[in-house]
């Protein structure tokens, strides 16, 4: 008979003993004695026994802590047991009391390990379901399967001391089942497991939810450190997972076959997925595919590594974690320190690659220091993130900070600091920031991509700001600030919209790129921008490159385009053919102010003679002060259709910021505007940023109170009181809360 089996029989018997007591005992009769000294036997004329103590008698104490057996102690071989003694959680009835482990726990344990055995295996085979096993202190090196059962796995001291070991030599812990088992493990340490998909655990099939467990240390194929597969359902919380490697997919986590992961409070750290033989090395914490589900809250991501550098020629994806055709929702999860690694093919993703069809959610969440690494002819980029496939990405309030791209000499292309979207995939993105990523923050190739409240500032090495290239763009309310190597590029293959826009302090003076670079095809349009501050060598604020391949139409309105320089051509705008037979190039300027740019040459609106051949209108615009002169190349529009050369008056000159291109009140552009649109209390339109239907739209914090469009300062009075906000760059400051 085992030692297990033996202390269910023990337990079982205490049990009913103390329950049930002596059978053939009256306890209503009470205590043995009678009243005034009688006796209960013998007759009442026996004599009274008068003689002293016995001082003789031997009081049984083996194990010296003050109490016998005849005291009430339940153990004379452990000086700890005894009447009164603290209970603590041993498996153990320390006070004595009939009670084992009561209250001290914090479970319902039907079972200890190693008080009542030795194997977890063999307590598994006969607990009943829904039962409790529960583990002390102690390193358990059998491996486990719980397979097609219901039960609870608690480590009684925490996982860094109860803990399931595999030697290097098997996955110490294995959960079998369908949807209807459940298991529970809590407060488990899973350490040096070696398996082919689990290293540490392996989740088939089975619900399962984890509290309090730490997997480290352990190498699988697939999931170092944990497995779920088989259409699994698990529920973690307070998981730590850290220093756990694989060779084809999730260092970390590996979640595949349909099957559904939430993961909250927790920490996947330094895990690695290391390709060796062959195959793109995916997931360094966590890799998630073929249609499973998943839910990440409250999670950080630091410091793992997807690496091919023992398989050549294969790429390396998501350094911190690798989705593919999956369905994910992350929600305050931090990407720290993640590198993609690749040799002579490319590294993208440092911190996260979504790929195939996934619909992926991303809310509250930071990419800060991960890194795209290549050695040999290879690309690299993509540094925080990558998406491409048809995936479809949501993102609010996201920050993407200090991301790197580390090339060798010998690479052929290192670009995208931030994210980078690809192929058909698309991005809808509300309060996301870009700082100081290197190359460009945010590069759509392909895709669709829809902004609002975004802020792209430079500071990293080689920076810029955006570039769209899919079939579509529509953004509003957009910074774009002190980028080295050029703001925004439009290179949209069918449409942009852009509402908004403030492009300030971004190129240098021998920079291909200043503020706002157009080579698009197709329909762009942009209603209410600030351009100032910018230096580039042709086109400081504005520069359109048109190809042959398609029409471009472009319209201009309520656009102010002021302070920027050129060294060569075109300091306010520069138009230019790529090619000496191109189609139609169309561009309408509205309602727009073009002043004090400068350049070598057209310092205001400039076009170069040989091959530009295009339809230009300008429509109740001011061209003023630009030098050396306003238009170069084209017509002067200067008297015709609205049209005006005058100090525009705005109320600080030459201010990056928007809050000082606002018209003074005396400025002559006030009302000045085309007399098809209006303002926003119906009087006619202002020229400028701050005219016309959308002049008061302008919420650059997404703070819900929109910057106020009236020409003067702002009106401390009145304006609050209509919801006018003062401070357009600071989300905290608003009408009831600084202004």
């Amino acid at each position: 008979m085992t030692r297990i089996l033996q202390g269910i029989l023990l337990a079982t018997a205490t049990l009913q003993l103390l329950s049930c007591g002596d059978p053939d005992k009256d306890d209503s009769a009470g205590p043995d004695t009678a009243p005034h000294g009688d006796s209960d036997s013998g007759s009442p004329d026996s004599p009274v026994d008068t003689r002293p103590p016995d001082d003789t008698a031997v009081i049984v104490d083996d194990d010296g802590d003050g109490w016998s057996p005849d005291d009430g102690d339940c153990d004379d071989d452990d000086p700890t047991v005894h009447p009164g003694a603290d209970e603590t959680c041993n498996g153990i009835d320390d006070d004595c009391d009939g009670s084992v482990d009561e209250e001290v726990c914090g479970e319902d344990c039907d079972l200890w390990l190693p008080w009542q055995g030795e194997s977890i295996q063999e307590a598994v085979d006969l607990l009943p379901d829904g039962a409790t096993l529960c583990l002390d202190a102690g390193n358990w090196s059998e491996p486990v399967v719980i397979e097609n059962r219901s039960l609870t796995l608690v480590g009684l001291r925490g996982p860094w001391i109860s803990v399931l070991q595999g030697g290097e030599a098997h996955t110490p812990l294995t959960i079998r089942g369908t949807a209807a088992d459940t298991v529970r493990i809590q407060g488990v340490g899973i350490w040096l497991g070696l398996g082919a998909t689990g290293g540490g655990l392996a989740i088939e099939g089975a619900t399962v939810e984890l509290e309090d467990v730490i997997l480290w240390e352990s190498e699988a194929d697939r999931g170092g450190g944990m497995a779920v597969t088989g259409g699994a359902t698990v529920t973690a919380s307070a998981l730590l997972v850290e220093d756990c490697d694989a060779t084809h997919g999730g260092g970390g986590v590996y979640v595949d076959e349909g099957s559904s992961l939430t993961i909250s409070d927790s920490e996947l750290l330094s895990n690695g997925d290391d390709s060796t033989v062959s195959g793109t090395a995916m997931g360094g914490a966590l890799w998630a595919g073929g249609g499973s589900e998943l839910l990440v809250q409250d999670v950080l991501i630091r410091e793992n590594t997807a690496s091919n550098w023992n398989a050549y020629y294969y790429d390396a994806a998501g350094g911190g974690v690798y989705l593919e055709d999956v369905s994910a929702e992350l929600v305050n999860v931090w990407f720290e320190d993640n590198v993609a690694n690749a040799v002579y093919y490319d590294a993208i993703g440092g911190g996260l690659a979504i790929l195939g069809a996934s619909e992926v959610d991303i809310q509250g969440a930071s990419f800060t220091g991960n890194q795209s690494t290549t050695s040999g002819i290879a690309e690299c980029y993509a540094a925080a993130v990558h998406v491409g496939g048809s995936s479809q990405v949501s993102m609010s309030d996201v920050l993407f900070q200090d991301n790197t791209l580390e090339p060798d000499e010998w690479t052929e292309r290192a670009s995208v600091g931030g994210m980078r979207l690809r192929d058909e995939s698309s991005l809808v993105g509300s309060h996301l920031e870009f700082d100081a990523n290197d190359d460009w923050a945010l590069y759509a190739d392909g895709a669709y991509v829809e902004l609002s409240h975004t802020v792209f500032l430079g500071g990293g090495d080689d920076s810029r700001g955006m570039i769209a290239g899919g079939d579509a763009a529509v953004m509003d309310d957009i910074v774009v600030q002190d980028n080295v190597s050029g703001g925004l590029d439009i290179s949209t293959a069918v449409s942009a919209t852009l509402t908004n826009l403030l492009i300030t302090g971004n190129g240098s003076e021998d920079s291909y790129r200043g503020g706002l670079n157009i080579t698009a095809v197709g329909s762009v349009s942009i209603d209410n921008a600030i351009i100032t501050n910018n230096d580039a060598e042709n086109g400081g604020g504005l520069q359109i490159l048109h190809s042959p391949v398609s029409d471009l139409d472009l319209t201009l309105n309520g656009v102010v385009i002021v302070d920027n320089t050129a060294s060569s051509q075109g300091g306010g705008i520069w138009f230019e053919e790529t090619n000496s037979d191109p189609n139609t190039l169309t561009v309408t300027i509205s309602n727009s102010i073009i002043h004090e740019n400068t350049a070598a040459a057209a310092g205001g609106v400039g076009s170069e003679d040989e091959t530009t051949t295009f339809t230009l209108a300008f429509d109740h615009c001011d061209l003023y002060g630009n030098s050396p002169d306003d238009a170069q190349g084209i017509d002067d529009p200067v008297g015709s259709d609205g049209n005006v050369s005058v100090e525009p008056d705005f109320l600080t000159q030459g201010d990056r910021e928007s809050h000082g291109l606002h018209l003074d009140v005396g400025s002559p552009l006030i009302d000045a505007g085309a007399s098809s649109a209006a303002d926003p209390d119906g009087s006619p339109a202002d020229m400028g940023a701050f005219g016309g239907p959308l002049g008061g739209s302008w919420d650059l914090d997404g703070d819900g109170y929109p910057q106020w469009w009236q020409p003067g300062s702002y009106d401390s009075s009145s304006y609050p009181a209509a919801g006018w906000d003062c401070d357009d760059h600071d989300a905290g400051v608003y009408p009831g809360a600084g202004c």
